[in-house]
C-alpha cells in the first residue's frame, strides 16, 4: 500500500484483467477474501471495469452483473467504477452512471453465501429496517437456468430503477446479476 489507509487499485477488466474477469466462482471468492482482508487493514478495494475497449456502452445485463458482483464482495469503503474507455491516464475522467447505482440498499447483514452452480447471494438492510437481496451467477458460461427459491414477496429492480413483483423461484442464467428489494406496503412502486 502506498500510504496508511490507502488501498490498492485492483484493475479488473473484461479485455485485459489483472487477474481474471469476475466470471467464475473462484474469481468472486478471491474478491470476497481480498475485500475482507483489506477492510481489516483499514483499506479498500477499487474495482475498475471497462467495456469492449471503450467502443460501446455496457448493456443493462452487464451493468447488473458487475454491480451485483460488487455488492456480493464489498466491505467497508470499496468502490466500483465503470469506464467507457481504457485510458490508464484518466481513470476517473469519464465514469458511467446508471440509476441502480443511486439506490439505497443499506449495509450487508452478513457475508456472501455461495449456492450451487456458481450462484452467490447476500442480504442487506437499510436504517429503516427494509431489506434487499442481491444475487449473481458466475459460472464461466456453463449455461442452463438455475432456480433460487425465494421466501416471501420481492420487487426485482432493473438497471433503470424500474421494479416488477416477484415471488416463488428466481431463474438465474449464467452472467445474471439481480437486485431484489422488499415491497413498500406490499407494492413494487415508489422509492427503493
Amino acid at each position: 500500500m502506498a500510504d496508511e489507509g490507502v488501498g490498492p487499485w485492483c484493475e479488473n477488466a473484461i479485455q485485459y484483467p489483472a487477474w481474471g474477469p469476475i466470471a467464475t466462482p473462484d474469481r468472486i471468492e478471491g474478491l470476497i477474501a481480498l475485500s475482507a482482508a483489506l477492510a481489516e487493514a483499514g483499506s479498500f478495494l477499487a474495482l475498475e471495469t471497462f467495456y469492449n475497449e471503450g467502443l460501446n456502452d455496457p448493456s443493462p445485463e452487464e451493468v447488473l452483473f458487475y454491480w451485483a458482483a460488487y455488492q456480493i464482495f464489498r466491505h467497508g469503503e470499496d468502490a466500483l467504477v465503470l469506464k467507457p474507455d481504457w485510458n490508464p491516464y484518466g481513470p476517473m475522467r469519464e465514469v458511467l452512471w446508471f440509476d441502480i447505482f443511486g439506490l439505497d440498499i443499506g449495509e450487508p447483514v452478513g457475508e456472501a453465501a455461495q449456492d450451487a452452480d456458481g450462484v452467490f447471494h447476500r442480504d442487506f438492510e437499510r436504517g429503516d429496517g427494509r431489506t434487499a437481496r442481491v444475487y449473481v451467477r458466475a459460472d464461466g458460461g456453463i449455461g442452463g437456468s438455475v432456480s433460487a427459491s425465494l421466501s416471501g414477496d420481492w420487487c426485482r429492480v432493473d438497471v433503470d430503477g424500474a421494479k416488477t413483483a416477484l415471488a416463488g423461484d428466481l431463474a438465474l442464467e449464467s452472467g445474471d446479476g439481480v437486485l431484489l428489494v422488499e415491497p413498500t406496503d406490499g407494492l413494487c412502486a415508489g422509492d427503493s
